[in-house]
């Protein structure tokens, strides 16, 4: 994996604004942007578009924004980046004790990247959006990054004897095929609970050859 990926500030975003009425309009562009992705998709999209339901002219947009996929670049970044904080925080309950067993920890944290999808609809439109455009990948490669990282430590909590190498290799397999069977289950509406189920599954299955089984498993 490539430890040197920065998108701090995604390619093609002029400048943050600091100021609280310029946040403002900056943050209307953003809503506008997500808005027309959702409504019309990704061949709809547009900076007119952006700008007719920001309120604002074109001149504004491009104050911020050098074109519609550094709006993309943001909307994707701001929801990667509430994803991957959220894998972060869960995963310090990984192999403690006295929390879930390794079992419940993996099933619940597929249940609560689906909850994050079902509340925030605007971040379907974005990963889809993330996953269609090839400039976007880098996004896509920082967030798996960090959501690997974040369970390697509780990996081998469960399981000492795994080297460092080992239980960044098998976290790394596990995000790639959740969310990849992810986002395949909400190209459906409703999503796939099927997929779901058989992913839990399938999940348990691979990390039991690596983990021991949890006392209330045994």
């Amino acid at each position: 994996m490539n430890a040197s990926v920065d998108i701090s500030v995604p390619d093609g975003v002029v400048r943050e604004p600091v100021q609280t009425r310029a946040k403002a309009t900056f943050e209307r562009i953003l809503q506008a942007g997500l808005e027309v992705l959702m409504a019309d998709g990704l061949p709809g999209m547009n900076t007119n578009r952006i700008a007719e339901v920001a309120g604002v002219n074109i001149a504004t947009v491009y104050a911020y924004f050098t074109n519609k996929e550094s709006i993309l670049a943001f909307l994707a970044r701001r929801f990667e980046d509430e994803r991957a904080s959220w894998v972060e925080e869960y995963a310090a309950q990984l192999g403690v004790s006295g929390g879930p067993t390794w079992e419940q920890w993996f099933s619940k944290s597929i249940d609560g990247m689906i909850r994050f999808r079902l509340v925030e609809p605007g971040s379907l439109a974005v990963r889809r959006a993330l996953t269609a455009m090839p400039e976007l990948r880098d996004l896509d490669t920082w967030s798996t990054q960090r959501a690997t990282e974040a369970k390697v430590a509780g990996l081998r909590r469960i399981a000492p004897k795994l080297t460092q190498a080992k239980a960044r290799a098998i976290s790394h397999t596990y995000t790639l095929t959740v969310t990849a069977v992810i986002d395949e289950a909400f190209a459906k509406t409703p999503y796939d609970r099927a997929a779901i189920r058989e992913l839990k599954r399938m999940i348990i299955a691979y990390l039991g050859s690596y983990l021991p089984p949890s006392e209330t498993q045994k």
